[in-house]
């Protein structure tokens, strides 16, 4: 009885009748989308091992009033963090990858491809407790060597000791080896869109004046992030007074 009543409010009003079911349809449309955006915003890196703990450095931006820039040299952020006992792991990382060409020399063919890599230290690797699947994170030390992410490796076919040649059709001299393979993070996140790493160079062989890695660190559990921003604060007073420098 019901449906039969529908039906012949559906023929006598057919107009006003299909306006009130599109709009019901886009409503319950929009609420959907707003609820996948809502749930993607709060899970995004919520998958990262301890990503309450997880932080990046960052500092007053010197060219926009008000805002904060994240890029740094080598050698501040371990000057401040280093005699911090709360920070349990720091290091730079880059989480923003390039999309490079790479091409293998199989038995009877050559494969290209590309991969989003991005540049880290192994301390940088350590703070988003990335474990290794195969290989070791040690070995990535040469401008040479990379790693990538283990579900890229397999859709490649790719393995820990393979020589990857830069660039299409496996004819550049230079060469990247395939030291080590990492476990995928569960999605979303920073590592969604990346495909591997490779090393930045050590400290010691950086100038100075190039402020161009990015610096997260993870404290230890209980921790107080203010306290610890403050030792930092402390700590850059003593390096600037150290090289004879007022403090601002």
């Amino acid at each position: 009885m019901y449906f039969r009543n529908f039906l012949t409010l559906l023929r006598r009003y057919s107009a006003s009748s299909a306006l009130n079911i599109a709009g019901l349809g886009i409503a319950f449309a929009a609420v959907y989308l707003i609820a996948v955006q809502v749930h993607y915003d709060f899970s995004y890196n919520r998958r990262v091992p301890e990503s309450g703990r997880t932080y990046r450095l960052e500092h007053p931006s010197w060219y926009n009033e008000g805002r904060r820039a994240m890029t740094w040299d080598r050698t501040i952020p371990q000057e401040l963090c280093s005699e911090i006992p709360e920070i349990e792991a720091g290091g730079s990382i880059l989480l923003r990858g390039t999309d490079t060409e790479f091409s293998i020399k199989r038995r009877h063919s050559i494969d290209n491809f590309t991969l989003c890599l991005s540049k880290g230290e192994r301390e940088g690797l350590d703070v988003f407790g990335l474990r290794a699947a195969a290989g070791s994170f040690d070995a990535l030390r040469s401008p040479d060597d990379l790693m990538l992410k283990a579900s890229t490796a397999a859709r490649l076919g790719l393995e820990v000791g393979d020589r990857l040649h830069l660039g299409l059709g496996a004819e550049s001299d230079r060469s990247f080896t395939l030291v080590a393979l990492f476990d995928d993070l569960r999605s979303p996140g920073f590592f969604d869109d990346l495909d591997g790493f490779v090393p930045v160079p050590p400290a010691e062989e950086v100038p100075s004046n190039i402020w161009q890695d990015c610096f997260y660190l993870r404290l230890a559990a209980g921790s107080d992030p203010a306290a610890v921003q403050e030792k930092m604060r402390e700590r850059l007073v003593q390096l600037l007074k150290d090289e004879c420098e007022s403090p601002e």
